[in-house]
């Protein structure tokens, strides 16, 4: 009878990790296709739409959304591997790093950037680099009394 229960858990197991690994790769492509100037919508009517992110003031928000879709795929593949992160700063080393690798990206593609959108992205590189010391701290601290 414990086999039948355990059979049951590992069912729902898997269904929950494979609609994270669907969720996950929605965010990865979602992610990804406004560089190419492509949409992907899945509520409402399922529909992928061409648009221009550069034109108007939508640049920054959709590097945002770009770079946060980013993160959460890159940790749900990450729990899917059981790969859990090894301090409470990477996940906001993980997002300022995509943040800034889709800024870059996006603001070389724009007509129209100023100094001042490229300031913002070197503070951001600035921050990422203290986040960076602190991650490695924190991930030496945690693991110190393991060896």
């Amino acid at each position: 009878m414990k086999q039948i229960k355990n059979i049951g858990l590992l069912r729902k197991m898997s269904i929950f990790r494979g609609f994270i690994g669907l969720l996950g790769l929605y965010l990865l492509i979602a992610s990804i296709l406004p560089l190419f100037g492509w949409q992907l919508f899945i509520y409402g009517p399922f529909k992928l739409d061409a648009f221009d992110p550069i034109v108007g003031n939508a640049l920054f928000l959709v590097i945002t959304k770009s770079a946060s879709f980013m993160t959460l795929s890159f940790f749900a593949f990450n729990y899917l591997q059981n790969r859990k992160p090894l301090s409470s700063v990477a996940p906001l080393l993980v997002y300022s790093n995509f943040t800034i690798i889709f800024g870059v990206i996006f603001l070389i593609q724009s007509d129209n950037t100023q100094w001042s959108h490229w300031a913002l992205l070197f503070l951001l590189s600035a921050i990422s680099v203290i986040l960076f010391q602190e991650n490695r701290k924190e991930a030496k601290k945690i693991f110190r009394d393991d060896w």
